[in-house]
Order: structure tokens, then C-alpha cells, then sequence
């Protein structure tokens, strides 16, 4: 069962359950009784369109130096960077996309206005070992 966003409570049958929602999957499961050792593990990252796309990347290139991943999505470049134990925080902090930005006007200047990036932040899932939880569970549908 689950409550739906109108209030009303679902009844669903299956003959099978996969649980497949990254870092949000112990939430999903503990009303079962069940804990998974899966965290949100925080990334940054800016898209911005390019002003000069000979300037920018044909390919994926990283920076090892500051840890910014830049890759080129058609006429825009996004650049990606950090991991950290968040705890679902959304806060986006200034010193982090300036680190990005640091990375992309070191290695393609002047490909693209950084003054008009968009930023965001996501979650990715990580367990305590790296390796994805894969495998029947505890129930004989889960």
C-alpha cells in the first residue's frame, strides 16, 4: 500500500518488487522493517551554452587538479565536480561552482559566458563498499 499525492490510500499487487530508488531506497523500505546502507553522496555541476565552440571540448576531458569533469552537450558544456556526504542538502555554496569555473576558464577560455551558468546539485546512491545492492532481499518478492 501506498498513499497517493491526493490522499488516497493504493492497494498495488505484484508477483515481484525491485527497488530502484538510488538514494531514496532505505526511506522506501524501512516501513518494511528493512535497512539498506545506501547514501547520498553530493555532486555540483553548471551547464552553460557556448559562446565559441571551437574553444570548447570535442569529447569528455577531467581535470585532475581541481576534480571537474567537463563534457560537451551540443551547443552547451556542462562540468561536474565534488562528492560529498550531503544528507539531501540542496545548498548550492558559491566556493564550489567557483571551483568549476576556475576548471572551465583554465582549460577553455573562453568557450562560454560562465557569468550565465545554470547550477545544480543531485544525489547519487553509494554504499559503504562502491558496489550497487543487487540481489533478492529478505522477502521472497523483494
Amino acid at each position: 500500500e501506498y498513499r497517493a499525492r491526493s490522499g488516497e490510500l493504493v492497494t498495488l499487487e505484484a508477483d515481484a518488487v525491485v527497488v530502484c530508488a538510488g538514494c531514496w531506497s532505505p526511506q522506501l523500505v524501512r516501513p518494511l522493517g528493512l535497512e539498506l546502507p545506501i547514501y547520498p553522496i553530493k555532486g555540483y555541476s553548471l551547464t552553460v551554452p557556448l559562446s565559441d565552440p571551437d574553444k570548447a571540448p570535442a569529447s569528455t576531458i577531467h581535470d585532475d587538479n581541481l576534480k571537474v569533469v567537463s563534457t560537451r552537450l551540443g551547443n552547451r558544456l556542462r562540468a561536474t565536480g565534488f562528492v560529498e556526504l550531503a544528507d539531501f542538502n540542496r545548498d548550492i555554496p558559491e566556493a564550489r561552482i567557483a571551483t568549476i569555473k576556475k576548471s572551465v576558464r583554465s582549460r577553455f577560455p573562453g568557450c562560454a559566458d560562465l557569468e550565465a551558468a545554470e547550477t545544480w546539485t543531485g544525489f547519487r546512491p553509494m554504499t559503504p563498499d562502491g558496489p550497487a545492492i543487487i540481489g533478492r532481499g529478505p522477502r521472497r518478492n523483494l
